[in-house]
């Protein structure tokens, strides 16, 4: 038989939070010509970890540091960045 699909309001909060995928952020780095090795390089961390991060897998909530370095590699404000966030975590 099919499996059913639960709606959004059945998925499990801790759930949600692997899923926030940080679109925005996968956007910016290939607007910008850059690869996750790159960016990575550039934050002083694996890559494995950035692609965790750009998945939603690590820092759920994005921290100072990280947000100050993103914002001084894509030349954004740490304001757009916030919204950024708050408007991949309204989309889950």
């Amino acid at each position: 038989m099919y499996d059913i699909i639960p709606l959004r309001d059945d998925i499990p909060d801790w759930k949600k939070e692997v899923c926030n995928l940080r679109n925005w952020l996968k956007e910016l780095r290939t607007a910008s010509g850059m690869t996750q090795e790159d960016v990575a390089k550039k934050l002083e961390i694996s890559q494995h970890y950035y692609a965790n991060i750009e998945n939603g897998k690590r820092q759920a909530d994005l921290n100072l540091s990280i947000m100050n370095k993103l914002s001084e590699i894509f030349d954004i404000s740490i304001e757009q960045i916030a919204e950024y966030e708050a408007e991949s975590k309204e989309g889950v």
